[in-house]
């Protein structure tokens, strides 16, 4: 089976459920831009590879998680990696510290 692009977005999309609640990666402000959601995690497509990164401004500055440029089934086996990790119920305190981390680096910026 051919691993799409679609797809590997599909499990950033639960990815971003699973640690923020929503799938959204951006929001219009107050002036009708678009921005982008710091924290979220959104997939950055080019030279022929895909990378998963995570937004760390409003202007949609992001960072990566995966150091290097792979193909769509390499990024589909590593996002299924981390979703199968986050669906259990293990996860759950490292979720609330990460809310917490949240809280106190906005504060810090």
């Amino acid at each position: 089976m051919k691993i799409t692009k679609t797809m590997c977005k599909a499990q950033i999309d639960l990815l971003n459920r699973t640690i923020s609640g929503d799938a959204e990666t951006t929001r219009q402000d107050e002036d009708g831009r678009w921005r982008s959601i710091p924290g979220r995690y959104n997939l950055d497509h080019s030279y022929g590879g895909y990378k998963l990164c995570r937004y760390c401004t409003e202007g949609g500055g992001n960072t990566d998680i995966t150091n290097y440029r792979m193909t769509a089934r390499e990024l589909y086996y590593v996002l299924t990696g981390i979703n199968a990790v986050l669906s259990i119920d293990a996860h759950k305190p490292l979720l609330n510290s990460i809310d917490s981390a949240k809280e106190n680096s906005y504060e810090l910026h």
